[in-house]
């Protein structure tokens, strides 16, 4: 349970942290000729490496904090609520699946699922139709307890592959926020030094396709994301099927 752990904490923390501090020396090593241990004022290989693991570790965590959303004052973001409303209209994959009309899963599946779920008394009969019926706050509300109940249940059961797929989704998010951060850095990046220069130089076309670069991979990752997501979702309600 402690390796599972462990690996869960480095493929969602480690992993994105470690990608955007490789996409971060890229737009530093062509914007200035710097990396970002060096921004740090740290030189030789030792130094280097225990910086480079610190930050990519303390970058992890702050990449799924802001991907999760923040608030200060009136200003809100959540990079997770436009996840949501670009692929399931501003709802979780897990709000969503045990609905007949979104046919995430086949029919005789949910059909299955659902009778699991009543006959491990996690809902009732008469809670269950309400996902025969139109989407509704309650039926999200419903379906959404009802993971974080599996979820609870079976994320550190290995036989289960929910912790699996779980780092999966969360790893792939850190890198589409990644990606997406470092499209925003390096547009501006690219603007500020067409306005100082007056002029089209080397640095500002190198930036400005890193942008086009950065763009890409935001979009690939986010929808790669949105697989891992449904993916983890899947994973977790059918595991009341087994166990």
């Amino acid at each position: 349970m402690l390796a599972q752990f462990a690996i869960f904490e480095f493929r969602m923390y480690f992993v994105p942290g470690a990608y955007l501090v490789f996409l971060l020396n890229i737009i530093l090593h062509f914007s200035f000729n710097l990396t970002v241990t060096e921004s740090f004022g740290i030189t030789g290989n030792f130094g280097e490496s225990l910086v480079f693991v610190l930050l990519a570790y303390i970058f992890g965590h702050v990449l799924q904090t802001l991907a999760h959303g923040f608030k200060f004052k009136k200003f809100i973001w959540s990079s997770d609520q436009i996840f949501k409303k670009k692929y399931w209209r501003g709802h979780w994959a897990s709000e969503l699946l045990l609905y007949k009309s979104e046919k995430f899963i086949e029919e005789p599946t949910r059909q299955k699922i659902l009778t699991a779920l009543i006959d491990k008394n996690i809902i009732s009969n008469d809670e269950s139709k309400i996902f025969d019926q139109d989407i509704s706050k309650d039926g999200c509300h419903l379906s959404q307890s009802v993971f974080y109940i599996l979820l609870g249940k079976f994320e550190d059961d290995q036989t289960s592959g929910v912790k699996t797929s779980e780092s999966n989704f969360y790893m792939l998010r850190g890198f589409y926020f990644s990606s997406q951060f470092c499209f925003v850095i390096s547009l501006i990046l690219c603007l500020l030094f067409l306005l100082n220069f007056r002029e089209i130089t080397q640095k500002v076309v190198i930036l400005g396709l890193l942008a086009i670069v950065f763009f890409l991979l935001w979009q690939l990752f986010q929808y790669r994301c949105r697989g891992a997501a449904q993916g983890f979702v899947k994973k977790t309600f059918a595991s009341v099927l087994t166990h």
